[in-house]
């Protein structure tokens, strides 16, 4: 009987050996060769910690591994089941998102990581592959659990590849996309009626399609109420892919600014990462 259990031990490594070697001989030896093996044998766990290995030590065109990426993030609810080797509190909740801020004459990027579920004040900051700080102070104090922090107005946005996220003494390697910087919303200045096109941003297998909302502010830039769901009129696609919207109701009393946002998310892993895009423009404009 024990010999028997060695025999299927040994076939099963040679097997798995085989496979491997098989594998790696399909690709050419390029620095991503070792995640396309992996996603060959439907290891997504393992490609997920060889791109990130490769993109750590060299940074490479996005244009070579961006398809990777999303197909190791449809492959794996989202991206959630990247779990990395980190000890993580499960009723934290962490989110980086990676917002671009247009209006009629100005364009900006801002930064923002939350923490939903913590205790007190902690460290957060974020830097690239080349050492690049783009993020980093103490948190406030939480309030009912959550704390947030911003970056400042930035001028160009983080550049595509690698980051390391850290809070606290936990680091968190993640890998970053520019995909978001092709414009889903459009302003149309000679369409007062439908001030607003936007085009959707194509949803990734496994994950949410696209938020889209309203918001409306105040002269201090406070939000008035609560967010409205943007309507597309979907029977009217321009050439170019975008829909025209149906601007919301009447705007609340002391509105003097109204903002249409839209926003994508996947997850690596313990943080959830969101790419959002906002524009915004006079209240008074669809009058």
């Amino acid at each position: 009987m024990r010999t028997i259990k060695r025999l299927l031990v040994l076939v099963t490594t040679t097997l798995t050996f085989s496979q491997q070697v098989v594998a790696d001989d399909w690709f050419m030896p390029t620095p991503l060769a070792s995640v396309y093996s992996a996603l060959a044998m439907s290891n997504t766990q393992l490609a997920w910690q060889e791109m990130q290995q490769t993109l750590g030590q060299k940074a490479l065109d996005e244009r070579f591994w961006e398809k990777t990426k999303q197909i190791i993030i449809s492959r794996s609810q989202c991206g959630k089941q990247l779990i990395g080797d980190l000890p993580f509190n499960q009723h934290r909740h962490i989110t980086l998102i990676i917002q671009k801020k247009t209006n009629l004459v100005h364009q900006s990027y801002q930064l923002k990581v939350s923490l939903d579920g913590v205790e007190e004040s902690t460290t957060i900051s974020l830097r690239d592959q080349q050492g690049r700080v783009w993020i980093s102070d103490n948190t406030a104090e939480p309030e009912q659990g959550y704390v947030e922090l911003e970056s400042d107005s930035l001028v160009y946005p983080p550049m595509s590849g690698f980051y390391q996220l850290t809070i606290g003494q936990a680091i968190y390697p993640i890998i970053l996309s520019s995909s978001y910087e092709q414009p889903w919303i459009k302003v149309n200045r000679s369409h007062v009626a439908s001030a607003i096109s936007i085009q959707v941003p194509k949803t990734l297998v496994s994950c949410q399609p696209a938020n889209m909302r309203w918001q409306w502010f105040n002269d201090k830039f406070s939000m008035l109420g609560n967010s409205q769901p943007i309507q597309l009129n979907t029977a009217n696609l321009n050439s170019d892919g975008y829909r025209n919207t149906h601007l919301p109701a009447q705007p609340p009393n002391h509105a003097k600014w109204l903002s249409a946002v839209v926003s994508q998310s996947e997850y690596q892993g313990a943080i959830k990462i969101e790419y959002a895009q906002r524009f915004t423009f006079p209240a008074t404009i669809q009058h």
